[in-house]
């Protein structure tokens, strides 16, 4: 397995469709043609891709266009269901840290659901903290990806 820069739309689809069982409410919230094509068009999307099986197993796309205050946005991560607790969550997450930090950012900020312990979990563990904004259903989480 490896990450890889999704550099088409058909990938980012194929992406998207192989890992979509981990997103379970996703197109019921949004337009998902859409929104894929939006972070296409805005953001960097990444896989993580296993040639042999012509798969994805991991998803990432993270907005890196603030540079006025060097915050990376994660607008969606998640690892098939059939993949979770092998670290593949983990190596993306760092992964995508890494291209932002390429890019000039300081910080990445993510928004989680308040219900969503698991991940909430997982992005503590992995540094993030509690930022100070918050919705109805939703935490903000942020870690400074830079020494």
């Amino acid at each position: 397995m490896e990450i890889v820069q999704l550099n088409t739309i058909e990938d980012v689809y194929k992406a998207y469709n192989d890992v979509k069982n981990t997103f379970e409410n996703l197109e019921n919230e949004v337009n998902i043609d859409d929104y894929l094509h939006k972070i296409f068009q805005f953001g960097k999307v990444f896989g993580v891709y296993e040639k042999n099986a012509d798969k994805y197993f991991g998803f990432s796309a993270v907005y890196m266009n603030d540079f006025e205050t060097k915050t990376a946005y994660i607008t969606l991560i998640g690892v098939s269901k059939d993949y979770k607790h092998k670290h593949i969550g983990t190596k993306l997450l760092l992964f995508s840290e890494e291209k932002a930090k390429e890019f000039g950012m300081e910080f990445m900020r993510l928004e989680v659901k308040k219900n969503n312990s698991v991940a909430i979990s997982f992005y503590k563990k992995n540094n993030y903290e509690y930022d100070n904004k918050e919705t109805d259903t939703s935490f903000f989480m942020l870690k400074k990806i830079i020494d």
